[in-house]
């Protein structure tokens, strides 16, 4: 409960500032009880920024009672409607949650842009995979931890012979299992385990449906689930191989 608490922070954050109200009713046909949303605090500005519009496709996870944030993707020159750049980000924040919202204790730089990677919350610091303009940091495994203060510790703990994005990831037993999203720019059905302790990857029974470049991951029991399109067009919502929590 304490992992998902803190996820919608984190969502509540991705937006940078949300409406002023504290809540709002919904109909009453969507059932009850209603979900309020209230702003809990903003993003500072990012590196050369003046200001946080919000991104996409953020880095997000929890460890040791700290919120951790960052990276992600908007256009703070205007969208593509008006032939706007996209930007990618390595800014890197951390939160301390209370009653009265986030407050922002750490700031810190990437060694690379980050966004539309896989984020994987353990009890060893949250995992970041994949997900960077960088042609290196694009194949990486970073682990992001904090003393008991908040001040953000960035370490590399492997390197993916691929570039990774937009896949699924999990942990269990010492080990990520990441897969499907684009690898080396193509949609891809394959999955992979990644021992943390001998660094060893091992590659283990392909997605059997459509590669899926894009998903929306939920959790049931120990076991991850895609729920989407798969690059036909299908609708699928098969169960992966056991992945434990992330």
């Amino acid at each position: 409960m304490k992992k998902l608490l803190a996820s919608l922070i984190v969502s509540a954050t991705v937006a940078a500032t949300l409406p002023l109200t504290s809540a709002f009713a919904a109909p009453e046909t969507v059932g009850q009880p209603q979900i309020l949303w209230q702003s809990v605090g903003t993003l500072s500005p990012a590196q050369g920024q003046t200001e946080n519009i919000g991104v996409a496709g953020m880095l997000s996870g929890n460890y040791n009672g700290y919120i951790i944030a960052g990276g992600g993707a908007n256009f703070p020159n205007g969208g593509p409607a008006v032939g706007g750049p996209k930007k990618t980000y390595s800014d890197v924040y951390v939160f301390k949650a209370s009653k009265e919202g986030l407050t922002e204790v750490d700031h810190q730089q990437m060694p690379f842009e980050i966004a539309y990677g896989m984020s994987v919350t353990t009890k060893d610091g949250v995992y970041y995979i994949g997900g960077s303009t960088d042609a290196v940091g694009a194949k990486t495994i970073t682990r992001l931890t904090t003393d008991a203060k908040g001040k953000l510790k960035i370490e590399k703990v492997g390197e993916l012979p691929f570039k990774i994005q937009n896949g699924v990831a999990g942990y269990a037993n010492g080990a990520l299992y990441i897969g499907l999203g684009n690898q080396d720019g193509k949609a891809s059905a394959d999955f992979y385990k990644f021992d943390l302790k001998s660094k060893e990857l091992t590659k283990l029974a392909s997605f059997t449906g459509a590669a899926q470049p894009l998903h929306l991951r939920r959790r049931a029991l120990r076991a991850p689930y895609l729920r989407g399109r798969g690059a036909r067009g299908h609708r699928r919502r098969p169960r992966l191989p056991p992945c434990g929590r992330s």
